[in-house]
């Protein structure tokens, strides 16, 4: 579901029903329930600048591993178990945004990555993502909003009803931003 590559060129795979890979070059080591990971059904990861992981979960919610190899489960600011967590960006501040089944968390850095919410929906946010300006953009079912430091701009009315906005595809050199979608 996802691949990322660390500073010493260590690759990381992330399965829906088989947790965390790694893979050196030569071998794949599995980090699951098996071996102490809180879940196996990991949808996408994320490790920050400062050296934190956070895996974004079906089952657990958002699971936020320090460099010490510490897990915990980081709930909604309702105190709730955060329902489908799908894709996770890091902000230039340090701060952490993670799509889920309905709406965004900012996870505040200086805070010990106290959560608190962004976008509140009964649509599903599939993806994240920062364009070249910096500006962050939310994509989901029927959802297509753009975030311009603390205001938003809702484009969902552009898109045909029912239709999920699954990934960018591309962002040309204007700016300009090409969408996929599932339907």
């Amino acid at each position: 579901r996802d691949i990322e590559f660390d500073e010493s060129g260590m690759m990381w795979v992330s399965t829906i029903d088989k947790g965390i890979a790694s893979f050196d070059g030569r071998r794949f080591v599995n980090f699951n329930s098996s071996t102490g990971l809180l879940t196996d059904q990991t949808r996408r990861f994320l490790r920050t600048r400062s050296g934190d992981y956070f895996i974004c979960s079906v089952d657990k919610g958002i699971i936020c591993v320090d460099p010490y190899l510490n897990q915990r489960i980081i709930l909604s600011p309702e105190g709730d178990t955060v329902i489908y967590a799908r894709d996770a960006i890091e902000l230039d501040n340090g701060n952490v945004w993670i799509a889920h089944g309905s709406g965004v968390l900012e996870l505040e850095k200086s805070k010990g990555y106290a959560p608190r919410n962004i976008l509140k929906c009964d649509n599903e946010i599939i993806k994240l993502y920062k364009d070249v300006k910096g500006d962050i953009w939310v994509v989901g079912t029927n959802t297509i909003i753009e975030y311009v430091k603390d205001s938003y701009t809702d484009f969902s009315h552009l898109i045909p009803p029912n239709t999920d906005v699954w990934d960018m595809l591309e962002e040309n050199t204007t700016g300009k931003l090409y969408f996929a979608t599932g339907s």
